[in-house]
């Protein structure tokens, strides 16, 4: 048996977008800020994609405590 995995399937900024239910722009600016990893395919900004793992990060990271 060979040791290869295929790669795991990356998001778009759209599909990122309507999991979190928001607009792809508030993606770009999470990824700009540094609170949502991104890897880049491709010179434009559409060429961004994102591991589901670093997106349940990103939720996890953004739990809001009670007040």
């Amino acid at each position: 048996m060979s040791d290869y995995a295929p790669f795991e399937r990356l998001l778009v900024a759209k599909e990122v977008a309507h999991l979190l239910k928001v607009s792809p722009c508030q993606v770009y600016r999470r990824v700009r800020d540094g609170s949502l990893r991104a890897y880049r395919v491709a010179p434009t900004r559409k060429g961004l994609r994102f591991k589901p793992d670093d997106v349940r990060r990103f939720l996890a990271a953004s739990v809001v405590d009670p007040v």
